[in-house]
């Protein structure tokens, strides 16, 4: 019997009354820009991009199992800026711990991952060593390419976005404590929660499957 495939992303979510401030901030820059897909889901800091699985209870389980060997750290967001390749406008995401965060659980699921990629049409776009591993990981935006950030607007944004680029507000720099990793999967009904993974001691929690 074939397993259905399931499409995860690996993140922190920012806590409220942050989060909620995060949203209105967002919808202001989508609707300058036309964007809509950052909008299916909620804010949030990449930790691994997505992927596709067929095992989704195990990544979870070996997510869960990470996170309580990771002890909760300060991150800090700050200054709106935009990427030209793919186009996007973003908050940066800064702590020690993220690469780290980034690479271990890159590591960790890739084994449990599909040969699937979102980049593939762009492949020979890439320089050789994205290109490397776009093959291995499925992304040409991990490791040394890896770039906390947490989206605004993009990669769906129209012709306003050039001029959108040219008065970015400021922004207050604002911090949180990261408490642990949300486990994102795209359903029917768009992106949900599939799992929050608590940094420190594991506390049993049922699990979606």
């Amino acid at each position: 019997m074939h397993t259905p495939t399931r499409t995860l992303v690996l993140a922190l979510l920012p806590p409220e009354p942050l989060s909620n401030d995060l949203s209105l901030l967002m919808q202001e820059f989508c609707e300058k820009t036309g964007s809509t897909k950052p909008l299916q889901l909620p804010p949030h800091i990449t930790v691994v991009g997505r992927f596709k699985t067929a095992v989704a209870a195990k990544v979870v389980a070996r997510v869960q199992a990470y996170a309580a060997t990771i002890t909760p750290f300060p991150v800090t967001l700050t200054g709106v800026h935009h990427f030209s390749d793919p186009k996007i406008i973003l908050l940066d995401a800064k702590a020690d711990e993220l690469f780290t965060l980034h690479e271990e659980l890159l590591e960790a699921v890739t084994p449990l991952r599909e040969p699937w990629n979102r980049f593939e049409q762009d492949r020979k776009h890439r320089e050789p060593r994205q290109r490397e591993l776009l093959q291995q990981y499925g992304s040409p935006y991990v490791k040394e390419f890896y770039h906390a950030h947490l989206t605004l607007a993009g990669s769906d944004v129209d012709e306003r976005f050039e001029e959108a680029v040219t008065q970015l507000p400021e922004f207050p720099t604002e911090d949180f404590i990261a408490t642990g990793i949300a486990v994102l999967e795209r359903t029917h009904n768009g992106w949900v929660v599939l799992r929050e993974c608590p940094f420190g001691p594991e506390k049993p929690q049922r699990t979606e499957q």
